[in-house]
């Protein structure tokens, strides 16, 4: 059985360096929707409409713009497109997003989910594989 959730969880994990209160111009942002079905499988936005929200709502806080990735499983439906909503996509992206940037990285996904992990396009992203990300990258 799927767990809707608004919104799945948000990882927030610090890196090492100084930074002024407040000011996330130097913070990493993977922003993720991973599903575009509603709970009984008819199509819905409302996960891309999260993506694009907190993206939005992220650079108003002070993230750069150029820092906050967004995913989708249909990117050619928006533009500007953002990249394809896949594990492994998500795991390089925020590795070279953490490269480039030294403050902290911020992930969040929106999507289907269980105990067993967010759904992330017809798979299941385990939590255990979620911190390998986060602990390799940030």
């Amino acid at each position: 059985m799927r767990l809707s959730l608004a919104a799945l969880g948000l990882a927030l994990t610090l890196c090492t360096g100084a930074r002024a209160a407040g000011d996330f111009s130097d913070w990493g942002a993977v922003v993720v929707a991973g599903d575009y079905h509603a709970h009984d499988g008819s199509e819905a936005e409302v996960f891309d409409n999260a993506r694009r929200d907190m993206s939005a709502r992220l650079q108003a806080m002070g993230f750069k713009k150029e820092n906050v990735l967004q995913f989708s499983v249909r990117p050619e439906r928006y533009a500007p497109p953002p990249l394809r909503s896949d594990t492994q996509t998500i795991a390089n992206a925020l590795w070279d997003l953490s490269n480039r940037t030294s403050a902290g990285c911020l992930i969040y996904m929106t999507s289907h989910g269980s105990p067993d992990g967010i759904q992330i396009g017809d798979g299941i992203f385990p939590p255990k594989a979620m911190a390998n990300m986060v602990s390799n990258a940030c």
